[in-house]
């Protein structure tokens, strides 16, 4: 399958389109999450999937094999992968992805999310595009630290999210924006974390946590409109959440916001994509 990046033209079309803003800076908790790749409006679509690289209380190896697929049709236009570590320590940004070694950028930074071993969330980015070279297929994620204090895992990973963009004759004009960074949520039901969103509607909302757990936390509101399915529980395997979710028709009203708060668990929101 080709990819063709080509500058967006005037009028809404299946090509892939450039980027109207594609950065990579490092965001501390405090900064929260902020836009990292914006798209013009197109005809396609995004897919998010992710992987829990750990298993239930990090008493294992940190690795996993992340499956993913975009429609029939569809031209991929970019393949975008994070990664969310647990760390003591300054971690390197490498990590093995199907046998090869590669680095990211360092895009996001925030504190412990309730382990209480002065560990601290470290994400990861890397554009990945050259690797999907089908419409459905899987990279396999490992070279995670795995590094134990007693029963506790100090030095490991929450999981892998990845992003592909796509174009699709068949798709509706959308307008796409990406924010990442990494925002720590603590327990007690007194922290929350609200992000502002660029435009002034949306079809469809991707959201990337890490330390989620199967126990009750927080859904996730589109301008205080709960977003139905949207708790962060370990869907992918433990600690991670990649996934996204319609809300088309939502009844969110402008200016858009996004926004959880944790109740019982603490959680590591690093990823947020927004289709208009």
């Amino acid at each position: 399958m080709s990819r063709r990046l080509v500058h967006f033209q005037s009028s809404c079309s299946a090509i892939c389109p450039g980027f109207e803003e594609d950065v990579t800076q490092l965001r501390e908790n405090s900064l929260g999450l902020s836009i990292s790749t914006q798209m013009p409006l197109f005809k396609g679509g995004f897919t998010l999937q992710g992987v829990g690289t750990s298993t239930d209380y990090r008493n294992g190896a940190a690795s996993g094999t992340l499956t993913y697929s975009i429609p029939e049709g569809a031209t991929l236009c970019r393949a975008i992968l994070w990664w969310n570590k647990f760390s003591t320590a300054s971690p390197g940004s490498s990590v093995t992805i199907n046998g090869t070694a590669f680095t990211g950028d360092l895009v996001g930074r925030s504190g412990d999310t309730c382990w209480n071993t002065g560990a601290k969330n470290i994400v990861f980015r890397r554009d990945v595009s050259d690797l999907i070279t089908q419409l459905s297929g899987s990279l396999a994620i490992t070279g995670f630290p795995n590094v134990r204090d007693g029963n506790m895992m100090v030095d490991s990973s929450q999981g892998a999210a990845l992003l592909l963009i796509y174009s699709s004759p068949e798709g509706t004009c959308t307008k796409i924006d990406v924010y990442d960074g990494c925002v720590s949520l603590a327990d007690g039901g007194t922290q929350s974390y609200s992000l502002a969103l660029q435009g002034a509607k949306a079809s469809q909302i991707g959201l990337g946590v890490g330390d989620g757990q199967d126990f009750f936390s927080d859904d996730f509101r589109l301008s205080g409109v709960t977003i139905p399915g949207s708790q962060a529980y370990g869907r992918d395997g433990p600690f991670m959440d990649a996934f996204a979710v319609p809300v088309e028709g939502l009844g969110a009203i402008a200016p858009l916001t996004l926004s959880t708060q944790t109740f019982s668990d603490c959680l590591s929101w690093f990823l947020a994509v927004h289709g208009q």
